[in-house]
């Protein structure tokens, strides 16, 4: 399973403080398509599809929120956790 970086949440959390909803939707659909199996990333993406779909920009703001808690988590697991891509890295 493919584990997306903290790097992919920094990019998400980005575009919603910019306020570029167009290329948000891009990447998103982008992100979720190359990490299929990463189930936080999934649900973060459809989230914010769904608040695009519905002109919902406030919610907007609790997705970046929860985006800058899986930043904080996701570092941790992948940048020498038990979360890496490779069983041994030796």
């Amino acid at each position: 399973m493919t584990t997306a970086s903290h790097y992919v949440f920094m990019d998400l959390k980005e575009m919603i403080k910019n306020e570029k909803y167009a290329k948000l939707h891009e990447i998103s659909m982008r992100y979720s398509n190359r990490y299929n199996k990463d189930e936080e990333l999934q649900r973060v993406c459809n989230d914010i599809m769904t608040s695009l779909a519905a002109d919902d920009y406030s919610n907007l703001e609790e997705i970046r929120k929860d985006l800058e808690q899986l930043i904080s988590t996701r570092k941790l697991q992948t940048g020498g956790g038990t979360g890496l891509w490779f069983e041994n890295r030796r």
